[in-house]
C-alpha cells in the first residue's frame, strides 16, 4: 500500500497524497505516525483540491502546536477554508472560537453564531446545544427551544438539561414540572 500511494502522491495525485497525509498523521497502513510528514503530504493535498477533511485536521493542529510550531493564525485560516467548503465540526469549532474568544481569536459574538447556526443546520449537535443555550441566557425562548430540541434528540445531555429547565419555569413553554423531570433525568443517565 505504502508504496504504490507514495508514488502516486509524488506524481501529483491529490488523493494519494491525502490518503498519504492521513496516514502518517493516524500511523496506519503500516506507515508510522510522524505528524511532520502528514502536514506536508496534507499540506500539498489541499494546495491541489478542496479536501475539508485535510483542511479540518491541519487547522488542528496548528492551533494546537500539534506536531507543528502553534500558529493560530494559520490554523484560523486553514478551520475557514473547511468551514466554507461545509465541513460541520469547522463550523462548530470556528463559532465557539469566535463567540467565546477562544484561542487567541478576538470574541466577535455575531460571526460566532453565524458559523454556530451553519453547523446546527447539518445536525451538529454540540453546535444546536451552544446556540440553544445561548438564547435560552438571552432570554430569547423562542430560538432557543428548536436548537435544544433537535441537540436533545440526539442525546446530548447539556440540551436535554437546558429542556429540563425550560419546562421546569416556563421559558418559552407551558410549565410542565412532569416534563421537566424527564428531560433532566436523560441527562443525569447521559451524562
Amino acid at each position: 500500500f505504502f508504496k504504490w500511494c507514495k508514488r502516486a502522491a509524488e506524481a501529483g495525485c491529490s488523493e494519494a497524497m491525502l490518503l498519504l497525509g492521513f496516514s502518517y498523521f493516524e500511523g496506519v497502513h503500516d506507515v508510522e505516525k510522524v505528524k511532520a510528514m502528514a502536514v506536508m503530504w496534507l499540506q500539498r493535498a489541499v494546495a491541489g483540491g478542496d479536501h475539508p477533511n485535510a483542511l479540518f485536521v491541519l487547522g488542528q493542529m496548528f492551533i494546537k502546536g500539534d506536531g507543528v510550531d502553534k500558529d493560530v493564525t494559520l490554523g484560523v485560516e486553514y478551520l475557514e477554508k473547511a468551514a466554507d467548503l461545509g465541513h460541520p465540526v469547522a463550523q462548530n469549532q470556528l463559532g465557539m472560537m469566535y463567540k467565546d474568544g477562544r484561542e487567541g481569536v478576538v470574541q466577535d459574538v455575531e460571526m460566532g453564531l453565524k458559523w454556530l447556526e451553519k453547523a446546527a443546520e447539518q445536525g451538529e449537535a454540540e453546535a444546536q446545544n451552544v446556540l440553544g443555550r445561548h438564547y435560552l441566557q438571552t432570554e430569547k425562548y423562542e430560538r432557543s427551544l428548536p436548537y435544544l430540541e433537535k441537540a436533545a434528540a440526539q442525546g446530548h445531555p447539556d440540551a436535554q438539561f437546558g429542556l429540563g429547565v425550560c419546562y421546569g419555569h416556563g421559558f418559552g413553554v407551558e410549565e410542565n414540572l412532569e416534563t421537566s423531570l424527564d428531560f433532566v433525568l436523560k441527562a443525569a443517565e447521559g451524562g
